[in-house]
């Protein structure tokens, strides 16, 4: 007897959880996903700073077909052509880095935090700025940001932004608004313009050299040798972690230079240290002897054949 038995329905698929988009908040130092300009065409875009960098990126996304861009910041943007003094820029006197060198380790961070003016915008980048606002391709707000939640009024779950006042309400300068307690709106991408902890200790590489070498630090920074090598490792620091040795512009390209003409100027000592020691070893015996004959050993010797 042949029992028929029933096959039982599989359950209903379930829809899967909303989730918000891959990589819709990422930041101005992963240039990785910033290249991938196509992935702004269409799309609304919120770029939250008030520095160089958020300004190039607010630029980029329009430029890329940006259906919307906002440009976010805590104040007013500010116009300077150098985030440093002239005289840390100018190569014939440099007097703010030799100031700078003339202080003990431990007070030159201060010296730099105190130095630096923070986040501001070449004067060209600003006006570019502002004729886009004008033409109404892209929003400058001045504002904090309170609060950014998921939300599904459009289904996709993207972040809804909402900026409490900074200032006085209504429209500033150079048609910058600000805003009290105004919801943005819903964004695909969210880019952070907002600068980046100066510390070895938050770099996956560094934070590894520190720990396995035990190489020294102050301030959360390398502490470099005159040569920038950390510690007593041949290993060089160049760029903003070499802010104890270069100083307020270590991450600006007039410090780049200074820090290759230190390197250089370090190779080149260690190869003539190099030579000056070769030249001292004494020659051995067989060395002498062809020296002495006038030729060289003979490259096919291993030809010789014993009889």
């Amino acid at each position: 007897q042949h029992h028929h038995q029933q096959q039982q329905a599989p359950p209903p698929r379930q829809a899967p959880p909303l989730q918000p988009p891959t990589r819709f908040l990422v930041h101005t130092h992963e240039w990785q996903e910033l290249v991938k300009v196509e992935k702004f065409a269409g799309t609304s875009v919120l770029v939250v700073g008030g520095g160089l960098s958020a300004a190039q990126t607010a630029l980029l996304a329009v430029k890329h077909g940006a259906a919307r861009v906002v440009l976010c910041s805590r104040r007013p943007l500010a116009e300077r052509e150098f985030d440093v003094p002239l005289d840390w820029v100018d190569r014939r006197s440099q007097r703010g880095y030799f100031a700078f060198r003339s202080l003990p380790i431990e007070e030159r961070l201060a010296l730099v935090r105190k130095t630096r003016f923070g986040g501001t915008i070449p004067a060209w980048y600003l006006e570019k700025l502002r004729r886009l606002a004008a033409a109404g391709r892209l929003e400058l707000v001045v504002g904090s940001i309170t609060k950014a939640e998921l939300g599904n009024s459009r289904g996709d779950r993207l972040p809804v932004v909402h900026v409490a006042l900074s200032g006085s309400e209504g429209r500033g300068h150079d048609g910058e608004c600000n805003v009290a307690n105004h919801c943005l709106g819903q964004f695909d991408r969210v880019v952070l313009g907002t600068g980046s902890t100066l510390e070895c200790q938050s770099l996956p590489l560094c934070k590894a050299l520190h720990g396995n070498l035990n190489l020294p630090t102050c301030d959360g920074l390398p502490l470099l040798r005159d040569d920038l090598r950390w510690g007593s490792s041949n290993i060089a620091v160049v760029g903003a972690l070499a802010t104890l040795q270069l100083g307020a512009d270590a991450g600006n390209i007039a410090a780049a230079r200074r820090a290759a003409l230190l390197i250089q100027q370090s190779i080149e000592d260690d190869d003539r240290a190099a030579t000056t020691a070769e030249q001292k070893q004494p020659a051995s015996a067989e060395a002498l002897s062809q020296k002495s004959c006038g030729v060289l050993k003979n490259p096919f010797s291993f030809l010789d054949v014993e009889e």
